[in-house]
């Protein structure tokens, strides 16, 4: 069992219980096909969930799922956009 949290562009928080990360789950929540990146969150490297088409479909920066890139990457330069799902175990 473990925790999916969502994490949205205004840094709101949506948590919901799951025995795994499941396709159907993490497509709803971003919004569309998920691409996988790594983040530290709550002082552990996870894996994150994010929308690989947000410039297509020109969601919201989310400089929240940033700054959490950016503890794993040191100059991590690049935009997440969107909703970011982080998977807790």
């Amino acid at each position: 069992m473990g925790t999916l949290v969502c994490i949205k562009p205004d840094g709101t928080e949506e948590r919901i219980e799951a025995k795994k990360p499941d396709y159907e789950v993490l497509n709803r929540l971003v919004g569309g096909y998920i691409e996988r990146v790594r983040v530290r969150y709550e002082g552990r490297i996870r894996d994150c969930y994010v929308n690989e088409d947000g410039f297509r479909l020109t969601l919201e920066p989310n400089e929240h799922i940033r700054s959490k890139l950016a503890g794993v990457f040191e100059h991590y330069q690049g935009v997440i956009l969107g909703n970011g799902v982080v998977w807790v175990p």
